[in-house]
């Protein structure tokens, strides 16, 4: 798995108030090579980690 990063969002994040799911949310893009996008995927199969990471979840469709 790529994650692209806009590093003016990075830069701007509040990383004091920032949970650990919602970093994904902050990804630019996320691509991938041969491995990983099944992994992704079964991740935000979950309901709750599709809950606590749903922007992340979303660029996996993009």
């Amino acid at each position: 798995m790529i994650v692209h990063w806009n590093w003016e969002d990075i830069k701007a994040a509040n990383w004091d108030n920032l949970s650990a799911a919602s970093v994904g949310g902050l990804a630019d893009k996320v691509s991938f090579q041969r491995l990983g996008r099944h992994a992704a995927i079964q991740y935000c199969n979950d309901d709750g980690n599709l809950r606590l990471a749903r922007a992340f979840c979303l660029k996996l469709a993009e």
